[in-house]
């Protein structure tokens, strides 16, 4: 078996450990943006997410993200949805365009040309070696004259605790929107 000098053995650990910490950073995602489509015109409103982890309101915290941060890129105008224009009405599985109806009452009750919608599928923190944030969402971008999807996008990835953990998971979530956000402005 060969020796390795303190400095070999040094560079082999530090190899292996930024290996392992590495993977614990990447992100996940797609996105896709309708041709022809000026989204810088369009007024938006921005719907409830729903939640499909075991994190109790992760949709309601998701919501409150992406309308912050809306409000700080301005890739649209963000317009307010009013309590009662969704009462009476459940809306389909995320996964499902908006029926048409819901949409004409959503248009007709808040002068919106678009309604974004989404799906939280992670928000939690993930306990193992250390623990860590771990957020997934799912959205899109949806004509309410014609149900057509302007824009859709997807992202999940789990935060890097590597010494000490100091990322919340909102903010890891915030993060990921942010970086879609970006995306859509320098297209």
């Amino acid at each position: 078996m060969p020796r390795f000098s303190v400095f070999q053995r040094f560079s082999i650990g530090l190899a292996i450990l930024i290996s392992l910490v590495v993977p614990g950073c990447a992100t996940t995602g797609a996105g896709f943006v309708s041709t022809n489509t000026d989204l810088s015109r369009l007024k938006v409103v921005v719907l409830p997410f729903s939640n499909l982890t075991t994190t109790p309101d992760a949709g309601k915290a998701v919501t409150a993200l992406f309308l912050s941060e809306l409000q700080i890129r301005h890739p649209f105008p963000i317009l307010p949805l009013p309590k009662d224009t969704l009462s009476g009405i459940r809306l389909s599985r995320p996964e499902d365009s908006i029926a048409p109806d819901i949409r004409i009452r959503i248009r007709s009750m808040t002068g919106a040309d678009a309604a974004l919608t989404g799906v939280v599928t992670e928000f939690e923190y993930r306990i193992g070696g250390t623990t860590r944030p771990v957020a997934g969402l799912s959205w899109s971008l949806v004509s309410l004259r014609t149900g057509r999807i302007l824009w859709a996008a997807n992202a999940s990835r789990m935060g890097s605790c590597f010494w000490s953990c100091r990322q919340t998971l909102s903010g890891l979530a915030r993060d990921l929107i942010d970086e879609k956000l970006r995306k859509l402005g320098t297209r």
